[in-house]
């Protein structure tokens, strides 16, 4: 049996899923649901946005009290079932108080080391359904109350054997809000007539911690060092402060061809951003969308390039110059002759080093059809007509 005792008030939870509770806290009652024969939840609606659920349960035995095999794998799929059906009940719960108390006929034991979930404090040694219990508390994100209080053994045990030679602690109470637990503890004197002892939960409900959790203020935003990002702000920026140079430049001029060459020669090269445009034209985004104009209206009245071909040239003449640079010829125009002439724009680098022309020049009205190599190291061979 547990009793919890919530902001003075006192209501009893019974095991094999009965839910009676209190007087004083009938008018708290929400709703309550029967899962199953194992299953119970109540559900008390406290006021401003505050929900407490409590889920009582009463899990099988361990399948190694069996004698025979058959009844053993029988007991493990009873056992499965149950703490399926416990942890999608779980889930399915939105409040913000979840107690989750009863008989789990699971003993935690006692650990050197307390973890995240649950306490150092304990009694005796971990089963198998205490092994189940833990692994509840990692997927749900529940705390095991009765291991975060120190008690003395004689005060910790829920059960007694017949015999009265055995005792452990199988009754327990888990809860999602940790900070709420006051003190968990098994109270001796009360006999209830059963071979369980009453177990307390002191539960404090903070009214602060819930606005604190329910109206978080929001992260400011990190900053995303992406470089694609911050090199288009680095040049709408760079464009901007290049256009309001000119501003006053382009207002007083008339002819659309000189202040498209001026804006070309400021701004094309650092962004093609087209509220620029825009700006140059003097006009705005409504009045754009009211003349149904696109980007390549703009584009036409403003009469300046287009800074994807811009770049798309650009690309292909540094292309033709690497061309060039591998089949070994020269784009330098004017390379010196030791005659005091210059070589053409397609002379041969070796040729152009060495002063020795490709190329025969003849008295007027004499052509050059071809010139033809012979070797490296030796003087080439004209044939003319």
């Amino acid at each position: 049996m547990i009793l919890l005792r919530i902001s003075g008030r006192y209501f009893k939870e019974r095991r094999r899923s009965r839910l009676p509770c209190n007087r004083s806290v009938q008018h708290l009652v929400d709703s309550h649901e029967i899962v199953n024969a194992r299953l119970g939840i109540l559900r008390l609606n406290l006021g401003k946005r505050e929900r407490l659920t409590i889920i009582n349960v009463y899990s099988p035995t361990s399948s190694k009290a069996e004698s025979t095999k058959a009844k053993r794998e029988e007991k493990e799929k009873e056992l499965d079932d149950f703490y399926r059906k416990l942890e999608e009940t779980i889930q399915r719960e939105k409040a913000y108080y979840i107690f989750v108390l009863g008989d789990f006929n699971a003993m935690m034991g006692k650990y050197a080391t307390p973890s995240i979930r649950h306490g150092q404090h304990g009694l005796g040694t971990r089963n198998d359904n205490g092994e189940r219990l833990a692994d509840l508390l990692d997927s749900r994100r529940l705390y095991h109350g009765n291991s975060l209080f120190e008690k003395p053994d004689q005060r910790r045990w829920t059960w007694k054997s017949a015999n009265g030679n055995t005792t452990n602690e199988i009754d327990h109470i888990l809860t999602n809000r940790k900070w709420s637990l006051l003190d968990v503890a098994v109270l001796p004197s009360f006999d209830v007539g059963s071979d369980h002892r009453l177990v307390r939960a002191k539960v404090r409900l903070n009214q602060k911690f819930l606005k604190k959790d329910y109206h978080q203020r929001s992260r400011p935003r990190r900053p995303t060092y992406d470089i694609i990002t911050l090199e288009i702000g680095r040049r709408r920026r760079a464009g901007w402060a290049a256009f309001n140079s000119i501003k006053e430049v382009t207002r007083q001029l008339k002819d659309p061809n000189l202040r498209a060459h001026i804006f070309e020669a400021s701004i094309i090269l650092r962004t093609s951003y087209r509220a620029l445009e825009r700006a140059l034209l003097g006009t705005t985004r409504f009045e754009q969308w009211k003349k149904e104009q696109r980007g390549t209206d703009l584009r036409q009245l403003s009469q300046t390039r287009d800074q994807e071909e811009h770049i798309q040239r650009g690309k292909h003449r540094w292309g033709g110059h690497v061309i060039r640079r591998q089949d070994d010829r020269c784009a330098h125009s004017g390379a010196h002759r030791p005659d005091g002439r210059t070589t053409s724009a397609r002379t041969s680098v070796s040729q152009a080093a060495t002063g020795w022309p490709s190329r025969k020049t003849g008295p007027p009205g004499e052509r050059v059809v071809h010139a033809e190599n012979i070797s490296e190291d030796g003087p080439s061979k004209y044939q003319s007509k």
